[in-house]
């Protein structure tokens, strides 16, 4: 027979109950009672000690030493920026030395009076042909630059470098410009006749800027850069020149570029 549980019947109470009762049960129920007490619950029993576990053993690794603290410096100031140098006002003179850039004597309005106020143009509708292409064309495109470099540096490196400089010409005014360096609308024109050997043969203004002394400047750089050498023969009108409307002007960009330019080849 087993033993089922729970029963909490503890021996000390069944041998007071013994002694008693036992004489009036009968055999088999005394039998009973004993194999009940032998089937005492375990729960009244001391339950077994816990194991006692053992610390880990200490590690024998050195632990890593703690960082170092940054040790503040004082901050470097941070580097200067050098400011890019402000543009220089005005043309610049790329063929003249410095000392002679803006260096302009101003010219004679009496000397150009006629020229400015009393010309007539000797280019018409009428005594035009055209001008032909290829060779002809290379040829006088070549001269034309061959003019300009030397017409350069009187009017843009000498003449409007001056513009910028003080003392200001009241008689310049005009061509002072707003913000003291450009006025776009000034502008020269002049016809200018080219003689065989490079020389002018003729030249005065068929659009005046307004100031006769800007006009007279016009005059006075082409009068100062000539003579320009001689002129291709497929360039010559039938009086043996070179004629070319040129216009002069304020703005430094312009100046006297052969953007400006316009040649005629005349008949008579």
């Amino acid at each position: 027979m087993a033993c089922r549980g729970p029963y909490r019947i503890a021996p000390t109470r069944l041998g007071i109950w013994y002694g008693k009762r036992m004489a009036r049960l009968p055999v088999a129920t005394a039998l009973l009672l004993v194999l009940v007490a032998a089937c005492a619950d375990p729960l009244d029993q001391a339950p077994p000690a816990a194991p006692v576990s053992s610390p880990p053993p200490e590690s024998t690794v050195a632990a890593a030493p703690p960082a170092p603290e940054p040790v503040a410096t004082p901050s470097s100031p941070p580097p200067r920026i050098k400011a890019a140098p402000e543009p220089a006002k005005g043309p610049r003179c790329a063929t003249l030395p410095p000392e002679e850039c803006g260096h302009w004597e101003p010219a004679s309005i009496e000397r150009w009076r006629v020229a400015m106020t009393g010309y007539t143009s000797a280019v018409t509708r009428a005594n035009q042909r055209p001008i032909g292409f290829g060779s002809s064309a290379r040829a006088l495109a070549d001269y034309l630059n061959q003019v300009h470099n030397r017409l350069h540096p009187w009017f843009t490196e000498r003449f409007l470098a001056s513009l910028d400089r003080p003392p200001k010409d009241p008689r310049l005014e005009i061509a002072i410009g707003p913000d003291g360096r450009n006025a776009p609308g000034v502008v020269a024109g002049l016809e200018i006749a080219i003689s065989p050997d490079g020389r002018i043969a003729r030249m005065g203004v068929v659009r005046s800027s307004g100031a006769l002394a800007f006009d007279a400047a016009a005059l006075e750089s082409f009068a100062r850069a000539a003579p320009f050498g001689a002129t291709p023969e497929e360039t010559r009108s039938a009086d043996r020149n070179l004629w070319v409307h040129w216009e002069l002007h304020r703005d430094g960009v312009y100046g006297c570029s052969v953007m400006n330019t316009r040649p005629f080849m005349l008949t008579q």
